[in-house]
C-alpha cells in the first residue's frame, strides 16, 4: 500500500494505492486495515485477488545463427541459449534443422527441461560438406505458447586444399584435405 501514512485535511480526499503480487495460483483474500482518528476506527477493506500461473516463456538469445569461413571438411560450433522466464518448467522436446541446408548442420543437446529463471546452453555445429553458402531453420519445438520459436541459420564453407603426395616433407597423404 503507498503512501503508507498519510495526513488527510478536513474535506480532503487521499488516494492509496494497493498492489496485488501473487507468487503463487489461486484465489487470495486479504483485508487492508486504515488504522484512523476519525469516526469506526478502524477501517477494515476486504480484498481478493485471484493469481494465474503464467506458465513457461522461451526467450532464444538470438534469432539468427552465422558462421562464416568454415572449410569442407572441418566442424564449426557456435552456442546459443534458451532462457525459461515464465514459472513452470519449459520443455524442449526435440529440435528440427529444416531446409536445403538442413544436413550440414547439428544442434545439441536434442533435448532440454529449463526450469523457471533458468538458461540452457545449446551448440549448433555447422558441419559442410560442399562449398558456399549454406541455408537452414532451426526449429525448436517446446511447451512454451506457439510451440515452437525459429533460429535462422547460415554457413559459409569454401574448400578445402589438397595435400600433395609428393615427397618433401609436406603434410598428409594422398588426397587429405588441410
Amino acid at each position: 500500500v503507498t503512501p503508507v501514512r498519510a495526513t488527510v485535511a478536513s474535506r480532503r480526499r487521499q488516494t492509496f494505492t494497493v498492489t496485488f503480487t501473487p507468487t503463487s495460483a489461486g484465489n487470495k483474500p486479504a483485508s487492508l486495515v486504515i488504522t484512523h482518528s476519525a469516526a469506526r476506527n478502524p477501517l477494515t477493506i476486504s480484498l481478493q485477488g485471484v493469481g494465474v500461473q503464467q506458465g513457461p516463456v522461451i526467450q532464444i538469445s538470438t534469432p539468427s545463427l552465422s558462421v562464416d569461413n568454415a572449410t569442407v571438411g572441418t566442424v564449426v560450433k557456435r552456442t546459443f541459449t534458451a532462457a525459461n522466464t515464465g514459472d513452470a518448467p519449459l520443455i524442449i522436446s526435440r529440435m528440427d534443422i529444416t531446409g536445403q541446408g538442413a544436413t550440414q548442420f547439428k544442434a545439441s543437446p536434442a533435448s532440454a527441461t529449463v526450469l523457471p529463471g533458468q538458461t540452457q546452453v545449446f551448440t549448433l555445429e555447422f558441419r559442410p560438406t560442399v562449398s558456399g553458402t549454406i541455408q537452414a531453420a532451426l526449429e525448436i519445438i517446446h511447451n512454451a505458447p506457439g510451440g515452437r520459436s525459429t533460429v535462422s541459420v547460415q554457413g559459409t564453407a569454401a574448400a578445402g586444399t589438397l595435400a600433395s603426395s609428393g615427397g618433401g616433407g609436406g603434410g598428409g597423404g594422398p588426397g587429405d584435405i588441410i
